[in-house]
């Protein structure tokens, strides 16, 4: 993260508690809340930051091989007898 976007960050962090206490203390829940949210967003981008960088860290699992051709197409051969058959059934009970 550059000093820039840090910068930026900490300025919505004062603005938005400065503005929600203010608006808080004369009574405005919803401007005070939308303040609050603003006052939020750095930390939100601190985690998730944080938590990309973790998940990132964590060791990958080995990636598995693909099955044959052969048991792919009994698969999908499987499947469409079983579409056809559920048809007919569908068919002839209706």
């Amino acid at each position: 993260m550059s000093i820039f976007v840090g910068a930026l960050l900490g300025l919505a962090l004062f603005f938005g508690l400065v503005f929600a206490v203010k608006f808080f203390s004369g009574g405005d829940v919803v401007p005070g809340v939308l303040s609050s949210l603003v006052a939020s967003a750095p930390v939100v981008v601190l985690l998730h930051g944080a938590v990309r960088n973790r998940i990132r860290s964590l060791p990958r699992k080995p990636v598995r091989e693909p099955p044959p051709r052969a048991v792919v197409l009994r698969r999908r051969r499987a499947v469409v007898l079983a579409l056809l058959i559920a048809l007919v059934l569908a068919v002839v009970l209706a």
